[in-house]
């Protein structure tokens, strides 16, 4: 009974999903720079990333008043694909911009599979570059990495518990991760 309560209490706890949101983005910080040198590492840092921004979606779900388990099993967000940023995204009432879209449809295709597999479970979903014609899902442009940041900033804004803090909390403590850092 003990474990059924704490799974419950973890799957449905906006701050949990929070905290999981925060060590993915660090994780994903320690590959970052090593992008140049080893090969497809963009892909698994924004595999990270994405894994990131889904837990900061879900808990912001859960923070509406939502629920993610119900008796000790996972349910998925209604009429949302597996991690389909843009679709949870929406779900949550937001309307992205093409800029903002594409780069959440990016996060989707590295958690999908550019970040894990070398091709995607289903021919459908594979990226094709042509000549004039790059797949902006299928790669990571500047306008992307500026707002994603912005992105990771107004959703760790919207927690409940972090309008809590003291306005300079971030600043005090050191927490990189909810700044932009130097390109």
């Amino acid at each position: 009974m003990v474990k059924l309560k704490l799974f419950e209490w973890m799957a449905n706890e906006p701050s949990a999903w929070f905290g999981n949101a925060d060590t993915l983005l660090k994780s994903a910080a320690l590959v970052w720079p090593e992008r140049d040198r080893i090969p497809h590492s963009v892909w698994v840092a924004l595999m990270l990333r994405g894994y990131a921004v889904e837990n900061l979606l879900k808990g912001l779900w859960l923070q509406a008043g939502n629920r993610l388990s119900n008796n000790g099993k996972f349910q998925r967000v209604p009429s949302v694909a597996d991690h389909d940023l843009h679709a949870l995204y929406e779900k949550l009432g937001h309307r992205p911009g093409n800029i903002r879209r594409d780069m959440l449809r990016s996060l989707t295709n590295a958690i999908l599979h550019l970040g894990r597999y070398p091709v995607p479970t289903n021919y459908q979903r594979f990226a094709v570059h042509r000549e004039n014609e790059p797949d902006p899902t299928a790669l990571w442009s500047p306008e992307y990495e500026a707002d994603f940041w912005v992105l990771v900033r107004e959703l760790g804004a919207s927690f409940e518990f972090m309008k809590e803090l003291p306005a300079d909390f971030l600043e005090q403590v050191e927490v990189e991760t909810w700044r932009r850092p130097a390109t």
